[in-house]
């Protein structure tokens, strides 16, 4: 899974459901890639993966919906 690393590693234990994390592991993916994070180092990944937990434990959880406000949040300061 390649970048799905980083954000495993910050998902609270038990928070969600084993297809709930899937969800949440292809979203970090999927924005990593719309963003053109390729560099395991790249810190933005870390960005990535907490804003898509953090909409995650908000109740968005539609990979849709996951991947374009995971989108709208990275992107809104730069």
């Amino acid at each position: 899974m390649g970048i799905a690393l980083p954000i495993r590693t910050l998902m609270p234990e038990g928070a969600f459901t084993p297809e709930e994390a899937e969800v949440l592991v292809s979203t970090y993916e999927r924005v990593c890639r719309t963003l053109s994070i390729d560099s395991a180092d790249d810190p933005l990944r870390t960005v990535v993966a907490s804003k898509v937990i953090f909409l995650a434990t908000q109740g968005v959880i539609g990979p849709e919906d996951l991947c374009f406000n995971a989108l709208k949040l990275v992107t809104e300061n730069f």
